[in-house]
């Protein structure tokens, strides 16, 4: 299912992507992280020294549950 992927921040900032905005074809949260090394080689070393908070539709994802399927929401 595609699904609408939101970026804010610095990482908006570094993927020099004006919306923040992206459609992928994805089933859990840490499938994002691949899709967007995946897309953006470079996001991944400068991924590492970060921390994010996850939200799926308005639940904020803990790092236990990133493998969890996403289930119908169609918003990360």
């Amino acid at each position: 299912m595609l699904r609408k992927i939101k970026v804010y921040g610095a990482l908006k900032k570094f993927l020099d992507w004006e919306t923040g905005t992206f459609l992928a074809d994805i089933s859990n949260v840490a499938e994002v992280g691949r899709f967007l090394v995946a897309n953006w080689p470079s996001v991944e070393k400068h991924m590492q020294d970060q921390h994010y908070k996850v939200f799926v539709g308005s639940y904020n994802v803990s790092e236990e549950e990133l493998n969890l399927p996403i289930g119908q929401t169609e918003e990360i």
